[in-house]
Parts: structure tokens; sequence; C-alpha cells
């Protein structure tokens, strides 16, 4: 049995609560905090730095702007960080002075220099609509293994916007190459979340999705991107949207606003897969996942994280001890 350890981060509740506004495509705060957040990134241990002024709020003189006053214009949802490069996606079409990022760019922390992922003049990124008549896409999930960025989110062609790749909602750019292509034959709705095992061989996505592969997989699944397949299920899948997946070993790690997987018993907006099962996360008391604060109509988990033996959450989840009694 494993135990779930669900401890308060009250400096973080800022941040997280920007990020849970973006996260669920929301206009980030009329669309100017979403810019000092791109700007803005943790830097004790690097000197020098510019402070952003945040009066009052102890630890926050150690922000810098080093990505620049411009940022991206207009949400980031998703940053992931290979060597001294930063990828951040989102639903943007520029950024720095780059005009042609569709919703996804490349920063280099050595150059201080932004970068489309592909050289077309009229964007390069993910896109919505038709070949002809295309639409920014959107990007809600990145995650870097070796050389392959694997992305996901809302939309259904890659690439160039003049010769675009179709692709259903999930995709990979080879950074070596600098080429992109379809992973499998994707989703029918957005995909949130994206997880690689150490190996680079399986790559595992949740959201909000019911079909992959061209098979029923309700809200997660996974790829095995050396044997040249498709999208599998995992099991039963979960019954409604997962927002984020974090792997810790061999297990994968689900939160979302989903309750249980197949019918079986209540998991509660958090599960562990074991390679069969979904399982739910239990406290010393027996209680399975997280609990609504009174009055909350619905708890959901909205992040993931862990140190390598621990998983941290956050989402809009009462603290353990508020826990309404169980019947």
């Amino acid at each position: 049995m494993k135990t779930l350890l669900i401890t308060p981060l009250p400096t973080l509740r800022r941040i997280a609560f920007v990020v849970l506004l973006c996260s669920l495509a929301v206009p980030c705060l009329a669309q100017q905090p979403v810019t000092s957040l791109l700007q803005a990134v943790r830097s004790a241990d690097k000197a020098p730095f510019r402070a952003v002024p945040m009066a009052g709020v102890q630890g926050d003189e150690d922000w810098s702007t080093l990505f620049g006053l411009s940022g991206v214009y207009d949400n980031a949802i998703a940053i992931a960080v290979n060597g001294d490069d930063v990828y951040i996606g989102g639903d943007f079409d520029f950024a720095g002075t780059v005009t042609t990022a569709a919703s996804i760019v490349r920063w280099n922390a050595t150059t201080k220099t932004w970068s489309a992922l592909g050289n077309d003049l009229f964007g390069a990124g993910v896109f919505t609509g038709n070949v002809g008549s295309l639409d920014t896409g959107t990007i809600t999930a990145l995650a870097v293994s070796g050389t392959k960025l694997y992305v996901g989110g809302n939309f259904s062609y890659v690439g160039d916007a003049t010769n675009p790749i179709a692709a259903n909602n999930v995709a990979v750019y080879d950074k070596a190459a600098g080429t992109w292509a379809a992973l499998g034959s994707g989703m029918d709705l957005t995909v949130s979340a994206l997880e690689v095992t150490d190996d680079g061989s399986i790559v595992f996505a949740g959201g909000g999705f019911t079909q992959a592969g061209g098979q029923a997989a309700s809200g997660v699944a996974q790829i095995n991107v050396n044997a040249g397949g498709d999208w599998e299920p995992l099991g039963a899948g979960l019954d409604s949207f997962v927002i984020t997946l974090e792997l810790i070993g061999n297990d994968l790690y689900a939160g979302g606003a989903f309750l249980t997987s197949g019918g079986a018993g209540p998991l509660n907006s958090v599960a562990r897969w074991d390679g069969v099962d979904w399982q739910p996360l239990m406290d010393a008391d027996g209680d399975r996942g997280v609990a609504c604060a009174p009055g909350t109509v619905q708890c959901f988990v909205i992040a993931l994280t862990t140190n390598g033996t621990d998983l941290f959450l956050g989402g809009n989840s009462s603290r353990p001890e508020e826990r309404p009694p169980t019947a």
C-alpha cells in the first residue's frame, strides 16, 4: 500500500493559481501576468539577475527577468527544459521578436534568444482548421526525451504552415533533425498531459479524449515509440478529464477530475497505474484520493510532481483534516 502524503505549500499558491487559469485555457488575467510568469524564473543560485519588484512578499526578490521584457503573447501553458533550451507551449503567435511561433517556441539560455521550431515565414508549430486557412492551435503538454520533444494539446496539424503535417492532438518534434511528425494516429480530443519513461520507449498521454489510436481510451493512453505501433488504452481508463501525469519508477500517477475507473471503487481525482489496473491512493485512515472542501461542487488535482520517492500534488481539494466524514 502506498500512502498519499498531502503537504500544503503556501508559497506556491500564487503560481499555481496562474497556472490553473492557463491550464484551463482561460485568458490569463487579461493576458498580462502570463508574460510576467514567463519572464520570471527562480534564480537564487544565479547572479546577476534583475529582480521583479514584488513589495512585501519575502522571496520574490529572487525572481529574474532573464527571458527579456517581451515574453510571449498570449497564453503560456506548458514548459519543458532540455539542457540550455527552454521549450514553451501555449496559445500564442509570437515570442520576443519571433513572429512565426505558432504556440510553441524555444528559448536558449546561452544565447538569450528565442527561435521558432521551423523556418516558415507564415508560422511553424501547431494549427487547427483546414489546409489553406489554418488557425493557431493550442499546446497544453510538453515532454522531452533525448532528441525528441513530445507535444500535446488541441490541434490537427503541425510543422510549417505552408506544408503542414496532419496530427491529431499529439505530435513529436525531432530536435536534432528539426522535423515534425504525427505520433501514431492520435486522439479525438485534447491531450493535456504527457510523460515519458526513463528509457524513452513509452509515452503516456492524459486528457479529455475518449479515443486514442482509433480505439476506445478513456482519458489516458500509451504508445511504444520503439515498436512502431499506435496508442493503446490503459485498462478501463479514467471516467473524466486527466489533467496531469507523473512517473515514479514503473508506476504512473494520474491527477484530474475523475472519480473512478470503469465504475470500480472510488479514486477521487488521483490514481496509480500498476501496469494492470488503476489503484487508489489511500492515507492511514483508508480515505481514497482527495476530498472537496465544504461547499465545493467538484474537486480536482491539476499538478503532480515527485522528488523520486514522494508524490506531491496540487489542486482545489481540502486539507486532509477538513475531509468530510465518510459513511
